[in-house]
């Protein structure tokens, strides 16, 4: 084994990377100085680096609508407690205990603290953190990204990648089917395979072996049994083995935290190591609030019938009939009925709207990706066209004129596609605010 940490690369998968962004401030500074310790082994095939570069921005999206969720969820919260000790503030919330003291006070100090947490998050601006978290990433990893191939190389992997992929050989065959229902370009639905083969090429050029880091859990890249993780797939090492003559070792992030602290003497405290785990991607996703949903509908249901009873008994002990408490117990349980159906009707229609919005979202971050690289491309072409022969754009060289003019009409269709974007983003932008006013 200490032979494996002193001689192998350390490759790092793009999930790897993205998962910094969901890491609080000290846990990345660690994170980054062990990275940077190890900075004259780690390397990255070309894919990574393109799928990092291409889902970075949705995962500070991911990470601001987390903390937005939760901080609606506590106001909520609290909004709910004060409406309900309103409505019992009639007949007492308990015959015994002071109740009503002890739940203020929870609720005060609760609005307090929410009240400076939320001038914080409006006050400390998120922008320079994940700026400087990507700047420093970009120099860590300088000089230590593979090169792309050509295209008819890159066409010939793809090929092959697809001849094994749809048998359900190979990284990446786990969800190879769902990418192309998805309709995504064959480099990402194939990514996972190219990243593979990049591994070996690179491992065979060096002649040593492979230590890779990635919080992929799909059964196409690990052995599984009874629900749990045994290792890597004897296949994917049977095949490195027999094409490199040397072996790869897989470790989920964590793993690698724990051990490559002892290894290279840097301090990774066991907060960051418990950061990492706690954000870990088999996590419960906020955004899928079905569960909760139903949790919360039943605890309702619950309240509801404890609410009817206690009122109940109190007509008990008026001066009414048994026969027109019966009557009015009906009639609770009625109208009941007919509220229970009309909040599984919102509630659904509350699901249709959360998941139209993230769709908005999703759609909005692909869409400002695209404009960057079309301005980009505009960009570029201007570089191009300075960088011309000035002598033979002088002496009105017809080659040189030719090709200005045809550069020209290219940056005029980029612009002309950056202006229908921003269109669309306003669109969207729209179509967003209008979604948070129900």
């Amino acid at each position: 084994m200490k032979l494996l940490w002193d001689k192998a690369i350390i490759i790092l998968d793009a999930n790897v990377l993205l998962r910094l962004f969901r890491l609080n401030q000290k846990s990345v500074s660690e994170i980054l100085d062990l990275l940077n310790t190890m900075r004259n082994r780690i390397w990255i095939p070309y894919q990574v680096g393109l799928e990092y570069n291409k889902n970075r921005l949705e995962k500070i999206k991911e990470s601001e609508l987390s903390y937005n969720t939760i901080v609606d969820i506590v106001q909520n919260f609290i909004i709910k407690c004060e409406t309900k000790m309103r409505e019992y503030s009639g007949f007492g919330v308990h015959p015994v205990v002071d109740m009503e003291s002890g739940i203020n006070e929870i609720l005060e100090f609760t609005k307090k603290k929410m009240e400076i947490i939320t001038k914080e998050v409006s006050e400390r601006s998120t922008s320079n953190h994940y700026s400087e978290l990507h700047d420093r990433i970009g120099k860590i990893f300088e000089g230590k990204i593979g090169k792309d191939h050509a295209d008819d190389v890159i066409e010939k992997l793809i090929k092959k990648a697809k001849d094994q992929l749809e048998r359900g050989i190979g990284p990446g065959s786990a969800d190879y089917e769902e990418r192309r229902r998805k309709k995504l370009p064959d480099r990402e639905c194939c990514g996972d395979f190219l990243i593979w083969e990049a591994m070996i090429e690179e491992a065979k050029s060096r002649g040593c072996s492979v230590i890779f880091v990635t919080e992929d859990a799909k059964s196409d890249w690990w052995l599984r049994k009874d629900g749990k993780t045994i290792g890597p797939l004897p296949e994917l090492r049977r095949d490195f083995h027999a094409r490199v003559d040397n072996t790869i070792y897989f470790y989920r992030f964590q793993q690698f935290l724990e051990i490559s602290r002892n290894y290279f003497g840097k301090k990774i405290s066991d907060d960051t190591v418990n950061d990492v785990k706690e954000t870990g991607e088999d996590e419960l996703d906020i955004s899928d609030s079905s569960e909760l949903d139903q949790r919360q509908r039943a605890m309702a249901r619950a309240r509801s019938a404890m609410d009817r009873e206690l009122l109940l008994r109190k007509l008990a002990r008026a001066d009414i009939s048994a026969r027109e408490l019966d009557k009015i117990r009906q009639s609770m349980l009625a109208l009941e009925q007919r509220r229970s159906t009309s909040g599984a009707v919102e509630s659904l229609h509350h699901e249709r709207q959360q998941a139209e919005l993230r769709r908005l979202q999703y759609e909005d971050a692909a869409l400002s990706a695209d404009l960057r690289h079309l301005e980009f491309a505009a960009d570029d072409i201007l570089r191009r066209i300075s960088n011309l022969d000035t002598r033979e754009i002088r002496e009105g060289n017809e080659r040189v004129a030719l090709e200005i003019s045809k550069l020209m009409d290219e940056r005029e269709n980029i612009l002309k596609q950056i202006r229908s974007l921003n269109h669309a983003l306003a669109e969207n932008s729209a179509a967003r605010r209008g979604r948070h006013l129900f």
